[in-house]
């Protein structure tokens, strides 16, 4: 009967450590997708490189730099200490797509409206997007391009092309132009489109051009 049963248990134990390195290939994989040219990620002892401040009046929630790990959960701790927030400016070339999206849900479930006054390109856009108002200051600019992998080892696991299309289906829901999203995925990682204002209207990226006061 032991001879029997060990080969079927060393069979169960194979299949349980192959899900498991596959799992965490998925992770690494989730936590190297990233959509700008050169993100840094900062080392354990070091301060996150990005920002987050809070407006005198309590209502604009202002987030500087690249999208890290952590960005998320800042902000969460933000909103939970201050209610009285009503809009993200984001000033960010980009950064992680994993923390991306977990701006977009957190800026989707509070429906806040969301700003730039700056740049806001790459994995920001994600954030950006995801605003219930989405207003453009006039000398502000969204950059768009391919999501790319920052390890080659990752490419297993990860692609980056059903991901960003993943990703761009949320940007039709928030009534973004098919075609707009087209030229979105045209766009090689190695380089950024930044549409004028105008297209920005009339794909329905932009609800409205103006600064805040």
């Amino acid at each position: 009967l032991n001879h029997i049963w060990f080969p079927w248990a060393r069979g169960a134990q194979t299949v349980v450590v192959l899900s498991i390195l596959v799992y965490l290939g998925q992770v690494l994989g989730y936590a190297h997708l990233v959509h700008q040219q050169d993100p840094r990620q900062p080392a354990p002892d070091e301060s996150p490189a990005y920002s987050l401040e809070l407006s005198d009046d309590g209502a604009v929630a202002t987030l500087r730099g690249p999208i890290d790990f952590g960005v998320t959960r800042e902000l969460t701790r933000l909103l939970d200490k201050h209610e009285s927030i009503r809009i993200v400016s984001l000033d960010s070339r980009g950064g992680r797509v994993s923390e991306a999206r977990g701006l977009a849900l957190l800026i989707d479930r509070h429906r806040l409206a969301t700003y730039s006054g700056n740049v806001c390109s790459s994995a920001c856009t994600q954030a950006y997007i995801s605003g219930k108002r989405r207003i453009l200051g006039p000398r502000g600019r969204l950059g768009f391009h391919r999501y790319r992998l920052d390890s080659p080892y990752a490419s297993i696991f990860v692609d980056p092309d059903a991901e960003q299309r993943s990703d761009l289906a949320f940007f039709r829901s928030r009534e973004v132009d098919p075609e707009f999203l087209e030229r979105v995925l045209g766009t090689p990682s190695t380089a950024m489109w930044f549409p004028s204002h105008d297209e920005l209207l009339a794909a329905g990226v932009v609800h409205e051009v103006r600064a805040l006061r």
